[in-house]
């Protein structure tokens, strides 16, 4: 994937346990993780409830359908069932966009009457529709956020009747921009706008929670550009984020992603479907390790109190969407599990040297030993940067996790992928004593390692990031910032390089290829890495 960044550090507001409140009286309860966390399941078996416990979820989500008629016990079953595993139990309901056509104000109060005898089964959350920006779901020609609020107003009150604790969710929209200039037609509105009618019609009175969905992305979440396709807000969740709140400033109400996933067609590579190219490229490891960066994303933007992760398995045969979606994995492994329950309890031994600014040390992550603390000591310098790099030959994938004298988590950092390893984490105040803590990303990952402390930025000049050539052809190395620089060599796809520093925009990067200093265009390259944090050497 082309020039993909991720942030120096992530940092959180808050990681331990807390209590998210949506608006009005509906609550999303305590969780260990640092907001509440929930999984979309198909099946709802034993393996599915053991390996969301692993993750650290405190919710459950299925969809059901209204229709005329419809009978409630499966979705009394799965009430019961969410309950009994631990989990507070959210359901989306959606209903036939035929009818509702054919029956207008009727169906409007038929679908409420049906939420609130849901609410009153004791369901923790109701998402009310799903997608209702396009035809596909709603009636053609009446696609229009005012038109949803008001079934939406029906619903709340019947949900609140029955049952005052129950949270209301919107329904999430489907993110895009296919309706252009035009933003809305008879077949649809793009999300945007969408939201904006919803916001002037009042959705935030007759909910506790904006629903959200993301599960195009391709990069790491910490991203906001470098997406292979190209860029546009839909395709990165810090945008997607501020996309989705932007219409509801100023109404006190929170987003719900009611359905957060990455792409990974590792295990399914024969048979990927050529409709999903974003995901033909992420690793599993790349899955797992945004899915938990994302939490943090969302903590630490503030305005998101709920993530529900699509998927926990898959339906069964499936190989393509569901299944590249699912965090229990072909082979039956979960290792975004295993990486979202990390945060609920970041390892915090106690250090084994004292390192200042400039030097270096070294230790080994190990079965018996899978973290390491360092103590750092404070010294002249305003800002120091920390750099974990794994020995050569080392097995090791780390991740750093800085905590201040308090205490407190202040940086949190790995490097978001599969292919490349290796932790930074910088600026940091220097005036004051910090604590490093490196542990392995799995239990497969472990060996030798070295840490170094610098000045400032200054640690990143004398260990450049590794990258890779990105795309299909040949790229040309330029002896300057610029197409108008001669070529000093010339690199195939998929040659690793090393990143010296970029120029003023961070648009062209100072590389070293096959020991040939030179420059190349920021979008020809692939990293891991904080393009941003590298020196400027224009």
């Amino acid at each position: 994937m082309t020039h993909r960044l991720l942030l120096t550090c992530l940092c959180l507001l808050f990681l331990s346990a807390s209590l998210v409140s949506a608006q009005g009286d509906a609550g999303l309860g305590d969780t260990d993780l640092p907001l509440p966390v929930g999984g979309h399941v198909f099946a709802f078996d034993a393996d599915t409830v053991s390996a969301m416990h692993a993750a650290g979820m405190t919710w459950v989500k299925q969809m059901f359908h209204f229709y005329a008629g419809a009978d409630l016990a499966a979705i009394s079953d799965f009430i019961k069932e969410g309950h009994q595993a631990g989990f507070k139990v959210l359901l989306n309901i959606t209903g036939s966009s035929a009818d509702m056509d054919a029956s207008g104000d009727e169906y409007y109060a038929a679908f409420a009457a049906f939420l609130g005898e849901v609410a009153a089964l004791g369901a923790d959350g109701i998402e009310v529709w799903n997608q209702m920006n396009i035809d596909r779901v709603w009636p053609a020609g009446q696609v229009n956020g005012a038109s949803y609020v008001r079934l939406l107003a029906e619903a709340y009150n019947a949900i609140k009747a029955a049952n005052p604790g129950t949270l209301v969710i919107t329904g999430a929209l489907n993110p895009t921009g296919f309706f252009g200039a035009a933003s809305c037609t008879d077949q649809g509105c793009n999300d945007d706008v969408y939201a904006q009618q919803m916001a002037e019609a009042g959705a935030a009175d007759f909910a506790d929670c904006i629903g959200v969905h993301y599960t195009e992305g391709a990069v790491s979440p910490a991203q906001t550009g470098g997406d292979p396709r190209g860029d546009y807000a839909t395709r990165y969740f810090p945008t997607m984020i501020e996309r989705m709140a932007a219409p509801f400033e100023g109404q006190d109400i929170p987003l719900c992603f009611t359905g957060m996933g990455y792409l990974s067609a590792e295990g399914y590579e024969a048979s990927w479907p050529a409709y999903l190219p974003w995901g033909k490229d992420t690793s599993v490891t790349e899955q797992a390790k945004w899915l938990r960066d994302a939490i943090l994303v969302a903590r630490d933007d503030g305005r998101v109190a709920l993530l529900i992760v699509s998927y926990v398995s898959r339906p069964s045969g499936d190989e393509g969407y569901f299944g590249g979606l699912a965090i229990i994995r072909a082979d039956n492994t979960c290792p975004a599990c295993q990486a979202i329950g990390s945060l609920a309890s970041l390892p915090r031994p106690e250090p084994i040297a004292a390192v200042t600014a400039g030097d270096e040390v070294t230790a080994t992550i190990s079965a018996e030993t899978p973290a390491v603390a360092f103590t750092i000591v404070p010294g002249d310098q305003e800002q120091i940067s920390l750099q974990v790099i794994p020995a050569e030959g080392s097995a090791l994938d780390p991740v750093l996790v800085v905590y201040d004298g308090e205490g407190s988590v202040i940086a949190f950092n790995d490097d978001g992928s599969a292919s490349t390893l290796g932790a930074h984490s910088g600026p940091l105040p220097g005036d004051q004593e910090l604590t490093a803590v490196v542990y392995a990303f799995n239990e497969a990952s472990t060996g030798d390692f070295s840490l170094g402390v610098g000045s400032g930025k200054a640690i990143l000049e004398s260990s450049p990031l590794p990258g890779t050539i990105a795309g299909s052809s040949n790229v040309n190395i330029r002896s300057g910032p610029g197409a108008n620089f001669n070529v000093v060599t010339v690199a195939a796809p998929g040659t690793q390089i090393a990143l010296r520093g970029r120029n003023a925009d961070s648009s062209w990067l100072a590389v070293t290829v096959g020991g040939v200093e030179g420059w190349v265009a920021a979008f020809l390259v692939s990293t891991t890495g904080d393009v941003g944090s590298l020196p400027t050497l224009e």
